[in-house]
């Protein structure tokens, strides 16, 4: 089986599926704005940005994510949405069992540190 990004994708789109989220694949044709995330969504009036890497880039500066990616989902999680990087791992997928059903209060942090989520629950 190839486990690249298109893999991480799919299996990402199934898991948001399950969970009941609102979500949409983004689509940069050049007019919108640079670096956002591959798949954006809404549950229980939390916005939520998602990058999708292929697995094994989580060693890399960011997990993988250019600049502007960063900066987009630093951007969302200061103004109190969910910002994660997914790559199809495990605790990735625990992660967004955790954001579907967390509390207000534990949403806004910046996910790409995914210790964040090991502490609150």
């Amino acid at each position: 089986k190839n486990y690249d990004e298109n893999w991480a994708k799919k299996k990402l789109k199934s898991i948001l599926d399950e969970a009941g989220v609102m979500h949409f694949a983004s689509q940069n044709t050049g007019m919108g704005t640079s670096g956002v995330s591959d798949r954006l969504g809404v549950k229980n009036g939390i916005f939520i940005a998602i990058e999708v890497k292929r697995p094994g880039r989580r060693g890399q500066a960011n997990r993988g994510c250019s600049a502007l990616q960063a900066k987009f989902l630093n951007q969302v999680a200061a103004h109190g949405g969910v910002a994660l990087v997914f790559d199809g791992e495990d605790d990735d997928i625990e992660l967004l069992n955790n954001v579907s059903s967390a509390p207000k209060a534990h949403i806004g942090v910046n996910t790409l540190d995914l210790d964040y989520w090991k502490k609150t629950k």
